[in-house]
């Protein structure tokens, strides 16, 4: 049976001076990383996780992977830009799948680069979003126009842009809403918000989506 394939979009917010500020306000470090690693404890390595190289979640990834045995290994894949070669986390090494993608001019080219082949290469049946700053509306807005029939899932209860995103979907009654509330019924939509059981929230939405 083919593995659910999910890619996941996340990162802890900081306050650079260049963000906007009300990703860090309220971001909730703490949940950002007990969900990083109640996502990969309960999908792997029943599903396949692909994400962008992030200096805060990649060491997360690996916790897990460490923790249930090397034959998870061939289940996740690390895309890495090279305009950040100098700056890759020693977590980098243990991986078994990382695609190295090409450097371009900038840094915001680069990340294009880097987010256009990890969306083009591969069959996603959903994206699940943690936390994250404007990275994570590029990240959503590449990946519905690559995969619209892929389901979406905003963990809001972590904050940042995976908070302030939804709300804004939800208030302005957009397309984005629409589409999810095609698949997200009221419970779970309140949960994605409220709920910090992570490992069971993710059990459930798996499961959800192998009966769909």
């Amino acid at each position: 049976m083919k593995k659910t394939k999910i890619f996941l979009s996340a990162s802890i917010p900081v306050d650079d001076g260049k963000k906007d500020p009300r990703y860090y306000n309220c971001a909730d470090v703490i949940a950002i990383r007990d969900a990083v690693i109640a996502l990969a404890t309960a999908i792997l390595p029943d599903c396949e996780i692909v994400w962008g190289g992030h200096p805060s979640i990649t060491p997360l990834i690996k916790k897990v992977i460490e923790s249930k045995g090397e034959d998870v290994k061939s289940f996740v894949t690390l895309y890495q830009s090279n305009f950040f070669k100098d700056k890759f986390p020693k977590e980098n090494d243990s991986f078994a799948n990382i695609v190295y993608t090409d450097t371009k001019s900038d840094i915001a080219k680069s990340l294009v680069e880097m987010r256009n082949r990890m969306f083009s290469e591969s069959n996603f049946d959903m994206a699940i979003y943690i936390g994250g700053m404007d990275g994570i509306k590029a990240e959503f807005q590449l990946f519905i126009a690559e995969h619209p029939k892929a389901k979406n899932y905003f963990v809001s209860s972590t904050g940042g842009a995976s908070k302030l995103l939804p709300e804004e979907f939800m208030q302005h009654n957009s397309k984005e809403y629409k589409d999810m509330k095609q698949y997200i019924d009221d419970a779970l939509w309140d949960r994605l918000f409220t709920d910090y059981d992570y490992y069971n929230l993710f059990l459930d939405i798996i499961k959800g989506d192998l009966k769909a």
